[in-house]
C-alpha cells in the first residue's frame, strides 16, 4: 500500500505532465525528488533558503511541493510553491484547474512576508516546457 507521500508524488508527476513541464524536470523529481525553480523562462536548482521553506511548508501542511515559480513584481519577489495537498478528494478539481491555466500554490512574498498566502496562480508554459507565472 502506498503512503500518502508516495500518492502525492504520483499525483505531482501527473500534474507536471498535464502542465507540459519539460521532461527532464519531471524525471529529476520522479527519480530523486529534486524540486526545480522556474525563473525568467529557465529552470534552476534550489538554494538552501528555498529548500528550508519547502521543508517547513510540507511539514506544516502534509503537502508535497513539486515546483517553485519565481516572479519579480512591484509587490516584491514572489516564490510560488506548487504542491499536492493531503486531501485526495480535491485532486481531480486541481487537475481540472491546471487545464484552465491555474495551479494551487503557497506564494511566499520575499519582500513582504506578511503578504504570503495560499491560493491559485495563473500560469503559462513556454515552448521549452518552462512554467511562467502570469498573475
Amino acid at each position: 500500500m502506498n503512503t500518502m507521500r508516495e500518492k502525492q508524488v504520483e499525483e505531482a508527476v501527473l500534474r507536471m505532465d498535464l502542465m507540459n513541464i519539460h521532461e527532464d524536470v519531471i524525471i529529476m523529481f520522479q527519480k530523486s525528488g529534486d524540486i526545480t525553480l522556474s525563473e525568467n523562462g529557465k529552470y534552476y536548482p534550489l538554494d538552501d533558503q528555498l529548500k528550508e521553506d519547502i521543508r517547513r511548508f510540507e511539514q506544516e501542511h502534509d503537502a508535497t511541493v513539486f515546483l517553485v515559480v519565481r516572479m519579480a513584481t512591484m509587490y516584491g519577489t514572489l516564490d510560488s510553491l506548487l504542491f499536492v495537498g493531503k486531501h485526495e478528494e480535491e485532486w481531480e478539481m486541481s487537475r481540472e484547474d491546471l487545464e484552465d491555466g491555474y495551479a494551487m500554490s503557497y506564494t511566499i512574498n520575499r519582500d513582504y512576508p506578511e503578504c504570503s498566502e495560499m491560493g491559485s496562480i495563473c500560469f503559462a508554459v513556454t515552448e521549452c516546457g518552462v512554467i511562467i507565472r502570469e498573475g
